[in-house]
């Protein structure tokens, strides 16, 4: 159903106040009116190249979310990071706001859906520092299905086999390994519900984490917050909601970081 006109002229607005000119007015409709599916190429604000995604599809829902909402923006003043995980990448929009905001930081995007993949890697390929990864973050090294190929592709997620699966996982532990990274500065968590599984088997590498933004998805998969404060616990973390995701960061006395994963 078609947004109500006075949202659609305050989405406008937004648009043209993010861009800070008439860009973001082109932008707006550039993503919204056409064929629908039909592939766009767009600059975010601030970018200089154009990412590109899905006409008038969830896409460009994502698309307000990261770069107009600015909902994965950290909420408060930190030292710049060097490692990120967007774990749930779809196809990079969240790595390409990380790129441009933190230039120097590597940013593994993360991400099990064929359907987005292609995508994911045309848009990291303007920003070296974005590794994309073909695959599910999972507590176990194994392989899992997509249980819903048919839904919304935002909405993908992945449930358990035998190891037979199409989908090859990918741990906390086994990227720190192969990334070498020490730490994890940004953990970026939005997997529909698998969140439940990762944090019930995140306590040998929880400590290694200084900030967390985590879409919960405790309607599909009850128990997710659950077992994500049973590992951090929220007399020592602090916590910001923006838009649908936790922004959560260690208290500084919280942090037994370690100087190898």
């Amino acid at each position: 159903m078609p947004l109500p006109y006075h949202r659609q002229f305050a989405n406008l607005k937004s648009y043209l106040a993010a861009y800070g000119g008439l860009y973001g007015f082109w932008a707006y409709f550039s993503l919204r009116l056409g064929q629908k599916g039909k592939l766009v190429k767009v600059k975010p604000p601030g970018a200089r190249h154009p990412a590109t995604v899905r006409r008038a599809t969830v896409d460009v829902g994502v698309w307000d979310e990261v770069f107009i909402s600015g909902e994965y923006a950290p909420p408060s003043a930190h030292s710049a990071p060097e490692y990120i995980i967007d774990a749930g990448a779809n196809i990079g929009l969240t790595s390409i706001f990380y790129a441009i905001a933190f230039p120097k930081a590597t940013i593994i995007a993360i991400e099990p859906a064929e359907e987005n993949w292609d995508l994911l890697q045309r848009n990291a390929s303007a920003y070296p520092q974005i590794k994309p990864t073909l695959a599910a973050l999972w507590p176990t090294t194994t392989r899992v299905n997509i249980a819903n190929p048919t839904d919304a592709s935002v909405s993908f997620y992945c449930s358990e086999t035998n190891g037979d699966g199409t989908v090859q996982t990918v741990t906390v532990p086994g990227l720190m390994q192969q990334h070498e990274m020490p730490h994890i500065d940004i953990l970026k968590v939005d997997v529909e519900g698998a969140e439940k599984a990762i944090f019930s088997a995140a306590a040998p590498w929880i400590g290694k984490v200084r900030r967390f933004a985590i879409e919960f998805h405790d309607r599909k998969v009850p128990g997710c917050r659950a077992s994500f404060e049973a590992v951090v616990p929220p007399s020592t973390s602090e916590c910001i909601r923006k838009g649908q995701t936790d922004h959560i960061t260690m208290k500084s006395e919280s942090i037994p970081l370690n100087s190898h994963p």
